[in-house]
């Protein structure tokens, strides 16, 4: 899951448009590809709310990508399995106690 797919998440999850986004972006993991494999955004959404976004690459041993959400009152934690490996997940917590929310598996292939 990279920086594309954390956005779209937050664009379902807060239901409104980015006002403004201030960001940096490099390739210190992949060096041989021609590509930004890290990335860090601060966003400012037109409903006043504030995000950041951050993407980080990895060679080896990653079996999940997951993103967190702090809100005034609660969390929401994701969890996507990668590479046929590791489970999807989602928990909503409130006051560091997370209840697990049944997520159907699906298989993309």
């Amino acid at each position: 899951m990279d920086s594309a797919h954390l956005i779209d998440r937050m664009l379902w999850v807060f239901g409104a448009d980015v006002e403004s986004v201030s960001a940096s972006v490099s390739n210190p993991v992949y060096t041989e590809v021609p590509a930004d494999d890290t990335s860090m955004a601060f966003m400012r959404w037109c409903n006043d709310k504030v995000t950041t976004v951050s993407w980080i690459a990895y060679r080896t041993g990653v079996t999940s990508a997951a993103a967190y959400f702090f809100c005034t009152n609660d969390q929401v934690r994701f969890r996507i399995g990668c590479g046929g490996q590791g489970t999807t997940s989602v928990w909503v917590g409130n006051n560091e106690e997370y209840t697990e929310v049944d997520v159907p598996q699906f298989n993309s292939r």
